[in-house]
């Protein structure tokens, strides 16, 4: 079967033949290397020995019963050396049981004296057979050694690469599992939150990193198809809640992870958008002074207006306290007022367009708000004979 694939090669060609009687050590060596082997004797199994280890043959061939050293024992030796040899045991009349026991010891095959050249042709084919298949065997497992090492390189260069790029991007990246404990929690989370990696996972729930109730509404969403889903969360603006508890406006999507149909956890892409949110504030103020800039010619033509209307009631004023007409002053009076009042408004109107809003927002307990109010408004209402009755929970 195998035998085609080896017969030219020198794999199996080394031959150590162990026998005590001289006539077989010689008929086998004149055989033996009249087919093309490379052979060496030994008259006993001590000799045999030591010419294994200087000669490697791969086959041996060994009486089974020789004074000293028998084949049974020369067989045990051989193969506690862990060296690639296959051993044929070679038997007398009547010595089946010590042939069954070679066997046992996983000697390649026996063969009985006298001996015939066509057995001893099958036993050394098989042996043959065996070499080319174990070594065979062994290069197969090389070669899958050698893949499996390979691919094991590629999945570690895959996960060190994922590694990294989840690690090195700008924007944050959380993962948590479906009871909320975070499993991933970047660079970018980090800049975004204050929180480090080793403060973040295992040790903070999701619902730590929104306002109340944000994370639930959140995953709702994740389930509707309001925003990609159902299982997907595209482009959602919503607030991040940092470690030193201040609010964050984010960009926010999100993906369902499923394993076998399971689900199993949920990943969040956050994007800060406090630049965003400030760069636009700036636009609309720089927007605000440009309408101003624009609307300039008529608030100077209001003013010039409100101006005259101011001269006028001042003449009129100063005409009546002259000629002691009262009444002419007072109108006059009520003129200048009036315009005062129109001037006033004007200012205040442009202060008020064009103030930067500088409001900020932040996390407060609402019973506090309210307990404020109440103390404000506390004097006044017992002035009044109103009770204040107050159910805080």
């Amino acid at each position: 079967m195998y035998y085609r694939e080896f017969e030219d090669d020198s794999m199996g060609k080394k031959i150590l033949v162990i026998d005590d009687e001289e006539s077989t050590r010689e008929l086998l060596k004149l055989s033996l290397e009249a087919d093309g082997y490379e052979v060496r004797v030994a008259e006993d199994g001590y000799r045999g020995l030591k010419i294994f280890e200087e000669f490697k043959p791969e086959i041996v061939l060994t009486d089974i019963k020789m004074p000293g050293l028998d084949g049974i024992e020369v067989l045990q030796r051989l193969k506690e050396t862990g060296e690639d040899v296959e051993v044929i045991v070679i038997t007398g009349h009547g010595e089946m049981n010590l042939a069954i026991k070679a066997l046992q010891l996983e000697a390649s095959d026996f063969i009985n004296k006298p001996i015939s050249d066509m057995a001893l042709s099958v036993a050394l084919k098989r042996a043959r057979e065996k070499i080319w298949m174990r070594r065979k065997l062994n290069e197969y497992m090389r070669n899958l050694e050698e893949k499996l090492k390979d691919a094991v390189e590629e999945i570690n260069k895959r996960h060190d690469f994922e590694h990294k790029l989840i690690e090195t991007s700008i924007d944050g990246i959380i993962a948590n599992d479906r009871k909320g404990n975070i499993l991933i929690f970047n660079e970018g989370a980090s800049r975004i939150y204050g929180y480090t990696k080793e403060e973040a996972i295992h040790q903070l729930h999701v619902t730590k990193l929104y306002p109340e109730g944000e994370a639930k509404r959140i995953k709702k969403k994740i389930y509707s198809d309001e925003y990609g889903g159902p299982g997907r969360l595209v482009n959602y603006e919503t607030t991040a809640v940092t470690k030193d508890n201040r609010l964050v406006p984010i960009l926010l999507s999100a993906t369902l992870i499923y394993e076998d149909g399971t689900e199993v956890a949920t990943v969040g892409y956050f994007k800060d958008l406090s630049e965003i949110k400030k760069l636009q504030q700036e636009l609309v103020q720089r927007e605000r002074m440009a309408a101003i800039g624009e609307a300039m010619s008529e608030v100077a033509h209001g003013v010039k207006n409100i101006l005259y209307g101011m001269k006028l009631g001042a003449y009129m004023v100063d005409k009546g306290m002259n000629s002691g007409n009262l009444e002419k002053a007072q109108k006059g009076w009520s003129l200048v007022k009036k315009n005062i009042d129109r001037i006033s408004r004007l200012s205040l109107d442009m202060l008020s367009y064009a103030k930067k809003d500088t409001k900020e927002r932040k996390n407060v307990c609402l019973n506090d708000v309210i307990e404020e109010i109440c103390e404000l408004v506390k004097q006044r209402m017992e002035k009044e004979g109103i009770t204040l009755i107050k159910n805080l929970q």
